[in-house]
């Protein structure tokens, strides 16, 4: 009788009980795992390529980060074509999420098409900067954005749009151009720093483009132009498709902007999520109109998180 030691006790196990096991390892697992044996190769090979998600932070970086702190080396920033060659060989095209969110690498125009070219099936991308810092791109690779033909979410966060200086001092930035051709966008996020998202909307509207298959966005900008509530209030009524909308800092200056801006809300048959987050309003609010349109809601069904508020004193401390 074969005597089970620990060099073997996994080739003692059935085959279906090993990748059972395997199949709850983490992606950096497996990478070590593979180089043990050519068998061992194949299974976790085979096991990468059964992937649907991948977070480059997460699963590829950051347990190599522990790893070298472990062994007091420094830790380092990702090449870019190292990390595609990874995704090439080892991750499948059938993968349908894709989060680069703090990850720290540069990603150039042509790394993001050729990315999209490895990937054809994601519908889920998260490129998201926190604090503006990783991932970093260059000026133009939202144009890019463009080649993920089947992209449902879309999250981008921090300060991902970059302004392009022309001859002559002239501005342009590529982001808000990228979004129209996005039209099977069905959840759209964006947070930043700027006026970006403003832009953005200024643009759908002025070319009278529609995103027929939105349903949740979340929209939030630390500093907005006086233009934002107009332009707002033109996506809101235009995208009747929307299920969950979430809004923050908005800051209405007038009352009619509200009036409208209710009215849009109200508008969509749809709507069962609404969340309005630091939101306000430059003069006292009018109470009865509040409480009109939380009735509105409340008869739909929506659930609602938050609601406009004064950002004068209120003498009747009715918030």
């Amino acid at each position: 009788m074969k005597r089970v030691t620990k060099a073997n006790v996994l080739d003692a196990l059935p085959a279906e009980v090993i990748l059972r096991i395997l199949g709850h390892c983490d992606l950096f697992t497996l990478l070590q795992f593979r180089q043990t044996c050519q068998a061992n190769n194949y299974t976790s090979i085979n096991l990468l390529w059964r992937r649907r998600s991948l977070n480059v932070f997460h699963d590829y970086y950051l347990p190599y980060a522990h790893f070298c702190k472990l062994h007091g080396t420094f830790k380092s920033i990702l090449r870019s074509r190292k990390l595609l060659n990874f995704i090439q060989n080892f991750i499948s095209e059938d993968l349908y999420q894709l989060v680069l969110k703090k990850a720290p690498v540069t990603v150039s125009t042509s790394d993001f098409i050729r990315l999209a070219s490895y990937l054809p099936s994601v519908i889920h991308l998260d490129i998201g900067q926190p604090n503006g810092e990783w991932p970093q791109f260059d000026d133009k690779v939202v144009y890019a954005l463009a080649y993920f033909r089947k992209l449902k979410t879309l999250k981008i966060d921090g300060t991902f749009s970059k302004r392009v200086v022309r001859r002559g001092g002239a501005h342009f930035d590529p982001t808000y151009q990228s979004i129209r051709v996005l039209s099977s966008l069905e959840h759209f996020e964006m947070d930043c720093y700027h006026d970006t998202l403003t832009k953005i909307l200024m643009e759908l509207a002025s070319t009278q483009t529609i995103l027929p298959y939105l349903r949740r966005i979340k929209f939030s900008v630390k500093h907005t132009s006086v233009s934002y509530p107009e332009h707002l209030i033109w996506f809101l009524a235009h995208h009747k498709n929307l299920e969950d909308v979430r809004i923050y800092n908005a800051l209405f200056a007038t009352l009619p902007q509200i009036e409208q801006f209710y009215s849009a809300l109200c508008a969509l048959p749809k709507l069962r999520v609404l969340v309005l987050e630091r939101c306000s309003f430059c003069d006292r609010i009018d109470h009865s109109l509040q409480r009109e349109f939380l009735t509105k809601m409340e008869k739909k069904a929506v659930f609602t998180v938050g609601a406009i508020q004064n950002m004068r004193f209120d003498p009747d401390n009715n918030h």
